[in-house]
C-alpha cells in the first residue's frame, strides 16, 4: 500500500447506532471521514441474528450513503468462526471496520486470535482503514477494557439482583449469584457487608463511607491499541457505568494514560495529520459533557468541539 496518514477513529459513548436521538449527529462524522467510505464490515461484539439488531440500525442510518456493500462478521467466542478466511478478505476489502457493543473481552480475544497476521488491525489502521467503535467496541480501540468496582457499583448490582422477577429467583439464589460475581474468598462476608448497608435505615453516600468508595475488584482486558494511551470509556455518567470516581480510580492505577468519559450521543473523534494525532471531543446536543483525566490530575470537562491533550 502507498504511504499515507492512520485512518479516522471514532469512538462512540453509545452502545448501539443513534442511540439517545444521535443518528444525524453520527451521519454527519462518517460523511466527513476522507477518504469517503464504500465498503464497511461490521463486527458485533454479542450474538445477533443477520440483519437485526444494531447492524440493521447502522444499516439504516448509514447504508444510502455507503456505494459498496455492508457485511456483518458474526462471531461466537471462543471459536473461530468457520468462514475466516472470507473475514480476512473483506477486512483487506473494507475501508471502515465497526467494532459493536456487547462484551469486550470474549469478542477483544477471538478478534485478536483471528488476525493473520498477528496485530493485523493496527496495521490496517495505520494502511489508512478509518474504524468505528460503540460501547464495548470503544473500550477494544483503545489501550483496553479497565472496569473498577467499587463498593457502591457492588451495592447497585445486588439492588438490582433483589428487584429481578423472572422466574422468582429465591433471596438464597441471589446472594448465591452475587457470590459468583464477587469473586472472592471472604465473599459472603463481603455481601453482609453491602446487603447491611443496602437495608440501613439511613444510608450512607460513597463520600461518607470508604467501604462503598473504595475499589474492591478489577476487570480488564487488553485492546488493540489502535489509539494508543488513550482509554475511551463509554456511557459515561450513567447508573451502572463510568463515574468520575472510575475515572479517578483509572488515573491512579494507569497514570501514562490518558482516559476520556464518553456519554451516550457523544465520541471522541482521532485524526492524523502528517504524522499528528489530533484527538476531538464531539456531543450531538450541547448541553452534553464528557470528561478526560490523567494520572494525578483533576479531570477536566469536555464540550463539543474542544481539543484533548496528548501529553
Amino acid at each position: 500500500m502507498p504511504a499515507t496518514d492512520p485512518g479516522t477513529i471514532i469512538q462512540f459513548g453509545s452502545g448501539h447506532p443513534g442511540e439517545d436521538g444521535s443518528a444525524a449527529f453520527e451521519a454527519a462524522l462518517l460523511a466527513a471521514l476522507e477518504p469517503a467510505v464504500r465498503n464497511v464490515l461490521f463486527f458485533p461484539f454479542h450474538a445477533m441474528p443477520p440483519d437485526s439488531g444494531d447492524l440493521a440500525r447502522f444499516t439504516r442510518i448509514h447504508g444510502a450513503r455507503i456505494p459498496g456493500w455492508i457485511r456483518c462478521a458474526q462471531l461466537r467466542p471462543p471459536e473461530l468462526p468457520d468462514n475466516l478466511a472470507e473475514i480476512l478478505a473483506w477486512l483487506h476489502e473494507a475501508d471502515l471496520i465497526v467494532l459493536g457493543s456487547g462484551f469486550p473481552e470474549p469478542y477483544i480475544d477471538v478478534i485478536r486470535r483471528l488476525e493473520q497476521p498477528p496485530d493485523l488491525l493496527r496495521q490496517l489502521h495505520l494502511a489508512g482503514k478509518h474504524f468505528v467503535g460503540y460501547s464495548a467496541g470503544t473500550l477494544a480501540i483503545g489501550e483496553g477494557y479497565f472496569r473498577p468496582f467499587t463498593g457502591r457499583d457492588l451495592l447497585l448490582q445486588l439492588d438490582l439482583l433483589d428487584h429481578i422477577s423472572l422466574a422468582q429467583p429465591t433471596r438464597d439464589e441471589l446472594e448465591a449469584t452475587m457470590r459468583g460475581l464477587l469473586k472472592r474468598d471472604d465473599a459472603q462476608e463481603f455481601l453482609d457487608a453491602l446487603r447491611a448497608r443496602l437495608e440501613a435505615e439511613e444510608p450512607l453516600t460513597a463520600e461518607q463511607d470508604t467501604f462503598l468508595a473504595a475499589r474492591h475488584w478489577m476487570e480488564q482486558s487488553a485492546g488493540f491499541r489502535l489509539n494508543p494511551g488513550i482509554t475511551g470509556n463509554p456511557h459515561f455518567g450513567g447508573r451502572f457505568h463510568y463515574l468520575e470516581c472510575h475515572l479517578r480510580i483509572l488515573g491512579e492505577l494507569f497514570p501514562d494514560y490518558l482516559h476520556v468519559g464518553l456519554p451516550n450521543a457523544c465520541a471522541l473523534v482521532t485524526r492524523h495529520d502528517g504524522g499528528s494525532r489530533r484527538l476531538t471531543f464531539r456531543a450531538a446536543r450541547t448541553r452534553l459533557d464528557g470528561m478526560y483525566l490523567k494520572g494525578g490530575e483533576e479531570p477536566v470537562a469536555l464540550r463539543d468541539g474542544d481539543l484533548l491533550p496528548l501529553s
